[in-house]
Formats: structure tokens, C-alpha cells, sequence
């Protein structure tokens, strides 16, 4: 997708309705592209050229969703269970409620936005978010999933990362602020050489944090193990 893909116009938005069945779609269209839903094992692969992509409801279980767009990217619900997803766009992704349990292989990447979803990535998934500006997680990232962040901006999970989770999150300009607490067993490797890292509350019991950045602030570390790198 080329830089300027945004020029020219203008190009009449496009609504593709649901797509559903065990079978393969691919669909591109000049301008803005809504899509109902992805559903019952469907592959698709979709391009808006020169607009954005919205799928109204969810990317349902055992589904997969390559979505390529100039614009921004809308989810309105989720990326269901077991569902396979790569995104890119030049604008915000935005996925309202979570990448759910199970799912794999989840690529996100924003050019030139940022990343927001508003729960979670659930239990067992794996994903890697990649984002120009920032990124940022409204809930957690939860217990025995994989998950890989790179962004050029702030980096915020409001409440924590999970018991057995994974995560190695790198900040390259901003902070890294995470709103309670890295439990249990999980493992995190945090990167801010620009920033600041904050756990608000604790690095529990069993946990472990590598991290590196201009100053480290949590205020229990007690009950885990915490390295600089």
C-alpha cells in the first residue's frame, strides 16, 4: 500500500454485507469498505485502496481475515476464538471488545496509527501489534498467551498482565504504563530506552520483568523477580 494511497478520489464507500460458508473471498474496492461479518471458517482477503475497513460485528471462530487498507481499520466486536487474523493499515486498527481465546497468529501492524482494543487478548492467543503512534489495551493481556508490541509511542494495558503470559513489549520513543500488575508466572520483558516503565502495583509472586528504560517504578516488587537488561 503506497504512501499517498489516500490521494485522488472521490470513491463511493462500499458495503460487502456478511461473509460466511467454509470457502475463500477476495474482494478490493477503491473506497471505504463495511463488512458485516466474517463467519463459520470463511477465508477472506480484502483491500480497500484508497479508504478504510470496517466488519461491523466480529471475525467469527475459525475464520481468517487478511485486511489491507489505506485508511483505518475498524473491528466493532472482536477477533473470535480460534480465528486467524493479519492486518495492515496506514490509519488507526481499532477492535472493540478482544482478540479472543485460542486465536493464532494475529498480526496487526499500523503504518502511520495506533492500536486500541478495548478488553483484552484472551487466554492462549498469540498476537503481535506493531504501531506507529500507540498502542494501548483496555484491559489485560491474559493468562498463557503470546504477545509481541512495538510502537513508537505509549504503550498502556489499564490493568495487567496475566498469570503464564509471555509478553515482550518494546516502546521505542514513549513510556510503558501497565495499571496493576504482571501476576503470577508470567514473564515480561519491557523496553522504554527512551521512556519510563510503571507497573502501578505489584510484580507478583512467581512473575518475572526484565526491562530497560530511563527509570523503572513499581511500588511492590517483593513477591517477583525483576532484572534490569
Amino acid at each position: 500500500m503506497p504512501d499517498n494511497c489516500a490521494v485522488g478520489g472521490p470513491f463511493p464507500p462500499v458495503n460487502l454485507g456478511s461473509f460466511s460458508g467454509a470457502g475463500s473471498a477476495v474482494k478490493s474496492a477503491n473506497g471505504d469498505v463495511t463488512v458485516d461479518k466474517v463467519d463459520s471458517g470463511l477465508v477472506l482477503d480484502l483491500t480497500s485502496q484508497h479508504g478504510s475497513i470496517t466488519i461491523a460485528h466480529k471475525i467469527d471462530q475459525n475464520s481468517k481475515a487478511t485486511l489491507t487498507a489505506c485508511g483505518a481499520v475498524n473491528i466493532g466486536e472482536k477477533i473470535d476464538q480460534h480465528s486467524r487474523a493479519t492486518i495492515l493499515a496506514h490509519g488507526d486498527v481499532s477492535i472493540g471488545q478482544k482478540i479472543d481465546q485460542w486465536s493464532r497468529d494475529i498480526i496487526i501492524t499500523s503504518t502511520k496509527g495506533g492500536i486500541d482494543i478495548g478488553e483484552k487478548v484472551d487466554q492462549h492467543s498469540q498476537a503481535r501489534l506493531t504501531a506507529a503512534t500507540t498502542v494501548h489495551i483496555g484491559q489485560k493481556i491474559d493468562q498463557h498467551s503470546e504477545v509481541t508490541i512495538v510502537a513508537q509511542g505509549d504503550i498502556t494495558i489499564d490493568e495487567g498482565i496475566d498469570q503464564h503470559a509471555v509478553a515482550d513489549i518494546t516502546s521505542v520513543n514513549g513510556n510503558i504504563i501497565i495499571g496493576q500488575a504482571v501476576d503470577g508466572e508470567a514473564v515480561a520483558t519491557l523496553r522504554a530506552p527512551k521512556g519510563h516503565i510503571t507497573i502501578k502495583q505489584k510484580v507478583a509472586g512467581g512473575a518475572t520483568v526484565n526491562w530497560s528504560a530511563i527509570t523503572f517504578t513499581c511500588p511492590d516488587q517483593s513477591g517477583g523477580t525483576v532484572n534490569p537488561i
